[in-house]
């Protein structure tokens, strides 16, 4: 069976300051989590479905 493999390959990319971003990171690691990773679930808690609401 021929499964389609999902890959990613698009970027978002938004400005934070550093003192944000270091507790991002800190706060990902705590969680075991990759910073890419760790910012995907927490979008995904606030808005199940984001793209549901858009035009």
């Amino acid at each position: 069976m021929n499964k389609k493999k999902n890959t990613k390959s698009e970027f978002i990319k938004f400005r934070i300051t550093k003192e944000e971003k270091e507790k991002l990171i800190k706060t990902a690691k705590s969680e075991n989590e990759s910073l890419s990773s760790y910012i995907q679930k927490k979008i995904q808690q606030e808005y199940p479905n984001p793209f549901q609401s858009l035009p």
